[in-house]
């Protein structure tokens, strides 16, 4: 079952990502597969990260996160949370709570959150995660 998707501010090596999960699901490592495409993925492995990378810009590599362990019982939100700072990297997570297709919340190295808006031009044209900063213009970064 798939847990969360997010989007990485920069690529994030499988070994990182490994041990990231690792720490944050407690599990020994062997337990974290890191894949690049979904025909890698088996059934009976307890956490697999399948990894997208795609432009090398900000926000290009998506991470999806599946599990045949039980879910965090904290929420994908703390998991999310937890996990940029495991590995020091800003995350974009859909904004579940809304209605609108660009709204995603923007996770700090630190944890915290912020909601914040995407270019839907760049989203839609491009499949760029490009977040609008607060004085009206817009940045991938």
């Amino acid at each position: 079952m798939i847990w969360f998707d997010a989007a990485l501010e920069q690529d994030v090596g499988a070994e990182p990502l490994r041990r990231g999960l690792s720490t944050l699901l407690e599990v020994n490592c062997d337990a974290v597969k890191v894949v690049h495409d979904i025909t890698e993925m088996r059934s009976d492995d307890p956490a697999t990260c399948l990894v997208d990378s795609r432009s090398g810009e900000a926000f290009s590599q998506i991470i999806s996160i599946y599990l045949t362990i039980p879910i965090p019982e904290r929420g994908i939100l703390d998991g999310a949370s937890r996990l940029a700072k495991l590995l020091q990297v800003r995350l974009l997570l859909a904004d579940d709570e809304s209605q609108d297709p660009y709204a995603f919340i923007l996770v700090s190295t630190a944890g915290s959150m912020t909601k914040v808006e995407v270019d839907a031009e760049e989203l839609d044209l491009n499949n760029r995660y490009v977040i609008f900063e607060p004085n009206g213009n817009s940045s991938s970064t």
